[in-house]
């Protein structure tokens, strides 16, 4: 699944061990199957976005209690095409890994932010830096809540 000429943004439905890989247009949400079924990483380009997630558990004992894990989809790399940039591709798409992370009870995760556009949009929209990390400092991993609020304790499950 190397480029689709999708018009908007990459909703990556995090369910795993398959991801889904969905792709809205104005007028319906196609669904695209892909070889993705059984892996837990997803890379995809649509329009000017190229987008990589992965779905992972975090069972550190420093972020969460003993026994309990946060499952988790973790957005590793964002690029738009230099022609596009400035007109809130970025925005969008992490708008709906968050929306779809929620309806799938993850949290979503943006790894690695080393752009100081990125980290000034990841602390727009609510991100708090994963514990351990620097807020502003290249390659921090940030956490993005989800429009409920709820806190990281909130998120812990059994493992």
């Amino acid at each position: 699944m190397r480029s689709h000429s999708m018009r908007l943004i990459v909703l990556l439905a995090a369910t795993s061990p398959a991801v889904s890989v969905l792709a809205p247009t104005k007028s319906a949400c196609d669904v695209l199957r892909s070889q993705l079924r059984g892996r837990e990483t997803a890379s995809c380009a649509l329009g000017a976005t190229q987008v990589s997630v992965r779905v992972l558990d975090i069972v550190s004992p420093l972020q969460v209690p003993h026994g309990k894990k946060v499952p988790c989809l973790t957005l590793t790399n964002i690029h738009v095409e230099r022609a596009a940039r400035r007109k809130g591709h970025a925005r969008k798409t992490l708008h709906a890994l968050r929306t779809v992370a929620a309806g799938s009870g993850r949290a979503l995760l943006v790894e690695n932010v080393v752009s100081q556009k990125m980290h000034a949009l990841v602390r727009d929209l609510g991100g708090q830096p994963l514990f351990g990390c620097r807020a502003g400092a290249k390659g921090c991993t940030y956490w993005l809540p989800d429009e409920s609020r709820r806190t990281w304790k909130e998120m812990t499950v059994e493992r």
